[in-house]
C-alpha cells in the first residue's frame, strides 16, 4: 500500500500525510466502503507484539484512508480497492509505500520499488507482467518487515506464482531457504519463525512432501542476540540434553507426534524481559499433548535450563489438564517470573487452594507472595481470602510495578468489604499496606488555597466597604450644599 500512481489517465500524485490528530469524523462524510484488518504493534515496556486493528475506508472517489485507533494515519489516493496488499505491522501503515504504475484497468504494471519512511530501498521490488501479475526475479519485503524485522525474500514468480529456489536474507546474509513448485514448498526448508524479530531469531528445519506438508524430524534453529551463527537449539539440564523439535506424521497429515521440545510462543532473548521458556513432552497420535509435559526457563546469559514448573494432561487426548500444576503466568518473564501452583480435577477446571509464587531477578528460590481458594464444586469460582497480583506486576528496571490486592470473595466469586492495596519497594522485601499521603497534602493545599481565596475576598470587601462609606458621604454632602447654598 502507499500508492503513486501515474499512467495517462491518472495525475501523479505522492501519499498525503494526514496530521495524525485529525479524527476520521473531520474527514469529508461521503459514502464510504469499510474493512477491518489485524496488524502487530511492538510494545517497547512488554517488549511485545501486540495485535492490533486497524480500518481501511474507500470513499467514492477511491481514496484509502487509514486508520488506526480512530486517528488518519495515511491517505493514499486513486488506487483500486480490490488486490491490494495487507499491512503487518503498524510501522508498515505509517512508513511503508509502494511506488509504480497502473495500466487503464487499475492494474499494476512494469516496475515497482518500494519507499519506507520516504527513502527507497535499494533493489526491492520487481516486475509485473500485462497481466498485473508478478514475473521475474523479486526481492520482497518478508511478512513482518519493519525496524525490528530487516529480513527480505529473494526468489523467482511466474504468472504471480512463487518458483524455484527462495531465500531469506537478513543483513545481506541468507538465513533460510527452500524450493517452490507451482507456489508449494517442496522437500528440504530452513524457514522463518512467524514472530521472528531481533530478539527471536528462530528458524526451523525439516522436509515438506510433494502435497506440501511437514513430514519427519524439524529441528530448531536459534540465533543468540550476541552470536551470529543459527545452531541446532540444545536444551542443556543437569545431565540430560534436548534437542529443540520434534517429529510430524508421515501420513502427510502435518500432525506433531511422541516427544517434542517447544518453544513459548512468547520466546524472546533481551535484555529487560527475557523469555527462554521452552515445553517438552509428548503428542499422540492425534497430535493432541498427553501425560506429563515439563515447562523450563533459561535466565539470560546462563547456559543451563532449569525446570519452574510442570504438570500432567488426559490420556484420552482431551487435552484437559489433570491433577497438580505448576504453571506460569501469561506473561512470565525476566522481570515477572510469576508461577501459579494448584490443582485442577477430572474435567480440568482449578479447584482448592492455589499459590501464587515469585521468584526475584538473581535469585534461585520461589516464594509465595499469594494466592487464594476455588470453590470444589468445580466452577471454578474464587471463594474465600484471596491475594492477587495486579496484572501488571513486574520488577523491571524501568517499569517496576510491585503491588498486590487483598480481600475477600464471596461463595459466588464475587469481590465483597474491603480490599487493601499493598506495595513492596525494589529495595525492600516486605509488602505493606499503600499509604496514600499525597492526598493529604492536595487536601491541605486546597484548603490553603481556599484561606487564602477567603482572606483576600474578605480584604476586598473590607476595603469596598470603606469605598462605599467615602462615596456616600461625599453624596451626602453635595445634597446638602446644594440644598442650603444651592451649589452644583
Amino acid at each position: 500500500m502507499g500508492i503513486t500512481c501515474s499512467n495517462q489517465n491518472f495525475e501523479s500524485k505522492e501519499i498525503e500525510q494526514i496530521d495524525r490528530i485529525q479524527s476520521f469524523e473531520e474527514i469529508n462524510q461521503s459514502e464510504r466502503q469499510s474493512q477491518i484488518f489485524q496488524c502487530l504493534s511492538f510494545d517497547s515496556f512488554q517488549q511485545n507484539w501486540l495485535t492490533k486493528e486497524y480500518q481501511i475506508n474507500f470513499d467514492n472517489r477511491k481514496e484509502i484512508i487509514d486508520l488506526y485507533e480512530g486517528k488518519i494515519i495515511q491517505l493514499n489516493r486513486m488506487f483500486q480497492a480490490s488486490g491490494d496488499e495487507n499491512f503487518d505491522n503498524l510501522e508498515q501503515i505509517q512508513n511503508l509505500q509502494w511506488v509504480g504504475n497502473y495500466d487503464k484497468n487499475l492494474k499494476k504494471v512494469a516496475k515497482w520499488s518500494v519507499k519506507w519512511n520516504g527513502l527507497k530501498l535499494q533493489n526491492v521490488g520487481g516486475y509485473y507482467s500485462e497481466n498485473g501479475q508478478k514475473k521475474g526475479l523479486w526481492k520482497d519485503l518478508f511478512k513482518n518487515y519493519c525496524s525490528l524485522v530487516n529480513v527480505f525474500a529473494e526468489g523467482e514468480y511466474y504468472n504471480g506464482i512463487q518458483e524455484g529456489i527462495w531465500k531469506y536474507i537478513q543483513m545481506n546474509k541468507m538465513i533460510g531457504c527452500g524450493y517452490y513448485i507451482k507456489g508449494q514448498k517442496i522437500g528440504k526448508w530452513i524457514e522463518l519463525d512467524e514472530g521472528f524479530y531481533n530478539h527471536k531469531q528462530i528458524t526451523y528445519y525439516g522436509e515438506y512432501n510433494m502435497n506440501g506438508m511437514k513430514v519427519g524430524r524439524w529441528d530448531i534453529m536459534y540465533c543468540k542476540d550476541n552470536e551470529k551463527i543459527y545452531k541446532q537449539m540444545q536444551i542443556l539440564r543437569s545431565i540430560k540434553k534436548y534437542s529443540g523439535g520434534g517429529l510430524y506424521d508421515y501420513e502427510g497429515n502435518q500432525q506433531k507426534i511422541g516427544k517434542w521440545v517447544e518453544l513459548d510462543e512468547s520466546f524472546k532473548d533481551n535484555i529487560y524481559t527475557s523469555k527462554q521458556v521452552i515445553y517438552t513432552g509428548e503428542y499422540n497420535r492425534n497430535s493432541k499433548k498427553v501425560g506429563r509435559w515439563v515447562i523450563l526457563y533459561c535466565s539470560r546469559d546462563e547456559e543451563e535450563y532449569e525446570q519452574i514448573g510442570y504438570g500432567t494432561y488426559d490420556q484420552e487426548g482431551n487435552q484437559k489438564k489433570i491433577g497438580k500444576w505448576v504453571e506460569l503466568d501469561e506473561r512470565f518473564s525476566l522481570s515477572k517470573q510469576i508461577t501459579y501452583n494448584g490443582e485442577y480435577n477430572m474435567h480440568g477446571v482449578k479447584i482448592g487452594r492455589w499459590n501464587i509464587m515469585y521468584c526475584r531477578q538473581k535469585e534461585k528460590e520461589f516464594k509465595q507472595i499469594g494466592g487464594g481458594s476455588y470453590d470444589q464444586e468445580g466452577n471454578q469460582q474464587k471463594i474465600g481470602k484471596w491475594v492477587e497480583l495486579d496484572e501488571s506486576f513486574n520488577t523491571g528496571f524501568f517499569t517496576s510495578k510491585q503491588i498486590t490486592y487483598n480481600g475477600v470473595y464471596n461463595l459466588n466469586g464475587m469481590k465483597v468489604g474491603r480490599w487493601n492495596i499493598m506495595y513492596c519497594k525494589d529495595s525492600e522485601k516486605i509488602y505493606k499496606q499503600m499509604e496514600i499521603n499525597y492526598i493529604v497534602v492536595v487536601d491541605r493545599m486546597i484548603i490553603k488555597e481556599m484561606r487564602k481565596r477567603w482572606e483576600s475576598g474578605l480584604n476586598w470587601m473590607k476595603s469596598s466597604i470603606i469605598k462605599m462609606k467615602s462615596l456616600i458621604m461625599v453624596n451626602i454632602i453635595q445634597m446638602v450644599k446644594k440644598q442650603v447654598f444651592g451649589q452644583q
